[in-house]
Formats: C-alpha cells, structure tokens, sequence
C-alpha cells in the first residue's frame, strides 16, 4: 500500500485544488489500510522527500487515529531536524484537538516532550508547544 501512497501523493499534490478537493480524502483513505511495514516504509521515505511532500504527509497523518500515526508523530518529534519536528509537533496539536489521544497517550507524549529541546528563539514553535502542553495537561 505504501507504493501506491507514495505514488498517489506525488502525483497529486502539484495540483492543489485537486488535491484539497478530492485527492487528499482519497490518500487519508489509502492510510487507513497501512500495516506496520508501510508505516516504516513511509518513515523512511519521508527523509528524502522535498518540504512540500512532508508537509502534506504530516497533514493526513493529522486524521489518522492508528497507533502507528501516532509512532509516527513520536518517530519525527524525536528526529534531529527541526522542520520535520515542528510539522510532527504540529500533527500532534491536531491530534489532540481532534481527541485522537488517549490519557496513557497523552502521558506518554508529555514525557517525550520534555526530553525534547526546541529552540526558543522560534515563536511560532514556543506558541504551538504551549498549546500542545496545554492540551496534553487537560
């Protein structure tokens, strides 16, 4: 399924209407039937993508409620590039907004947020991050 994803979104994404109109239903769709191995295989994908491919990757991850979205989230907010950081870090806001967490969840990303380092001269970061904890502490 991964193969078809990422040829889906490689495609589609160049036309933005399409792909804010119909194309990224259908790719939320192609999530939903992902196992553990097209999960890891998007992971790994995801590194050699250009900004523009992550960044709307992160966007549909934001609808999923499997566990491995979720992993996936972890997998990135621990990863030593602070775009794919702040799009992981902004995924899991979504998340939250969207009650997608449970409380074992919630206590588990607070722990991971704590160990993590982000820089305080970003304000954009410094403003997602407190709504994030804000949400996590809820």
């Amino acid at each position: 399924m991964f193969e078809e994803f990422s040829e889906y979104l490689t495609v589609n994404i160049k036309n933005e209407n399409f792909w804010y109109d119909y194309a990224c239903s259908e790719a939320n769709n192609m999530l939903l039937s992902f196992n553990k191995q097209d999960w890891d295989k998007l992971t790994e994908f995801l590194l050699s993508q250009n900004v523009d491919w992550q960044k709307i990757c992160f966007e549909l991850v934001a609808n999923d409620t499997d566990w491995f979205a979720k992993k996936f989230v972890i997998d990135f907010l621990c990863y030593d590039n602070f775009l794919l950081q702040y799009f992981a870090l902004d995924t899991l806001n979504e998340h939250l907004f969207s009650n997608f967490l449970s409380n074992n969840e919630k206590y588990l990303f607070r722990n991971i947020l704590s160990d993590l380092n982000f820089p305080q001269n970003e304000l954009g970061v410094q403003y997602l991050l407190a709504s994030v904890l804000n949400k996590l502490n809820k």
